[in-house]
């Protein structure tokens, strides 16, 4: 009885792991899409960090780069460019097989005031063919004063 209770937990041992290594790729076979990778996002700008990122993504992959353009939408929009914040440059560039590149902002901690939630509107400049309904081709990015943390600047006990 030892030997044969031994013969079965084997056997649902060996079963469990091979039905564990059974995996199911997806992939994606629609449209082609370019949006941004959130339509709002909220980004620390700190002293020492140089670039936020606000990331663009493709649905697909290309064999070629695919440059679109990036502009600034007034409306809605409450921090000035070139004193709250600047664009590294006004288009971004999908590399060959790759299906992401990021915008780089960079925020004047500054001229940030502590209880500041700056905001404005980015645009992509790109066919239209290429917007996702859903997702439109705008994003809503808010920048925040973020202090660097220091664990030793703090003391005390700490409730979770």
């Amino acid at each position: 009885m030892k030997h044969i209770l031994r013969y079965i937990v084997f056997l649902m041992a060996a079963c469990v792991s091979l039905a564990g290594c059974h995996e199911r790729y997806v992939t994606y076979s629609d449209a082609e899409y370019v949006m941004f990778a959130d339509t709002l996002g909220t980004y620390p700008v700190q002293p020492d960090v140089e670039w936020i990122s606000i990331p663009v993504v493709s649905t697909v992959t290309r064999d070629y780069d695919r440059t679109f353009g990036v502009e600034i939408i007034d409306k809605g929009s409450n921090a000035i460019e070139n004193h709250h914040y600047r664009l590294e440059s006004n288009t971004i560039t999908i590399k060959a097989g790759e299906t992401r590149a990021d915008v780089h902002v960079h925020g004047y901690y500054d001229n940030i005031e502590a209880t500041d939630s700056l905001g404005f509107t980015l645009q992509l400049v790109m066919d239209e063919r290429l917007v996702m309904p859903l997702y439109g081709k705008q994003t809503k990015a808010v920048l925040m004063k973020s202090c660097p943390f220091d664990i030793n600047d703090f003391t005390g006990y700490c409730v979770l």
